[in-house]
């Protein structure tokens, strides 16, 4: 159940300042406002649920206005060539497969399903999606959250990880969906008898690794605000 915080407004008082009276000069009355105090004799709090900061309240703006790094680039364009890479050899495979292929495998890489050769575009609409969802965020790392405070100055760096990131793990999806099609169409015109089922594993280690990567040089980043560095 998700909570609901009300925002209340701190309450305050008109409260009159009257400097030391210069020779030659009158004295001006200085309003200002101070917090009302409580019942206890201390200031009234605000719902902390109101004005908890999150790393969305900075100006979404401020992640357009970054320019791309070459290493940036590098990888959003490596990502763009998965995906079509996933195109085209699913499109090369659909023209000598036979009616029925293999789409399912054991631990083994044995065949254990075999199904309609029009099955293997279901990947290329899989990572259709995922290719979109991740350069969405991509160019919009400001929705996604760091495991640091998200200000003026951690900004820039927070984003950099965040492209990085987002582009690495599509990048390692595209090539886990080209693995598999690929698997499909050796065995399913009988060059390969079975699929090697290792690299599924090896695909998800590279997901840990680049994760532990990124939430690492996140917290790196806290380390050094908190130090004082930034």
């Amino acid at each position: 159940m998700v909570k609901r915080y009300k925002k209340v407004k701190q309450e305050t008082k008109i409260r009159e300042i009257k400097p030391v009276k210069e020779k030659g000069k009158e004295a001006e009355v200085v309003v200002a406002e101070e917090p009302l105090r409580g019942p206890g004799g201390g200031k009234k709090k605000v719902n902390k649920g109101s004005s908890k900061p999150v790393s969305r309240a900075l100006d979404p703006k401020s992640a357009e206005k970054q320019k791309l790094t070459f290493v940036e680039r590098i990888m959003t364009t490596l990502h763009l060539g998965s995906f079509m890479s996933l195109l085209a050899i699913t499109s090369i495979a659909y023209r000598q497969l036979p009616e029925q292929i293999p789409i399912r495998f054991n631990r083994l890489g044995e065949v254990i399903g075999y199904g309609g050769h029009g099955r293997i575009w279901l990947l290329c609409v899989v990572g259709a999606i995922c290719y979109l969802a991740l350069m969405t965020i991509s160019y919009a790392p400001q929705v996604l959250r760091y495991p640091c405070p998200v200000t003026k100055k951690t900004a820039p760096y927070l984003f950099h990880y965040g492209r990085l990131f987002s582009n690495y793990l599509g990048i390692v999806i595209q090539a886990q969906f080209i693995t598999i099609n690929y698997y499909m169409w050796q065995v399913g015109v009988g060059n390969l008898e079975k699929s090697n089922q290792m690299l599924t594993n090896f695909y998800l280690i590279l997901i840990v690794i680049g994760l532990s990567i990124y939430y690492f040089s996140s917290r790196k980043i806290k380390k050094k605000l908190e130090n004082g560095e930034l």
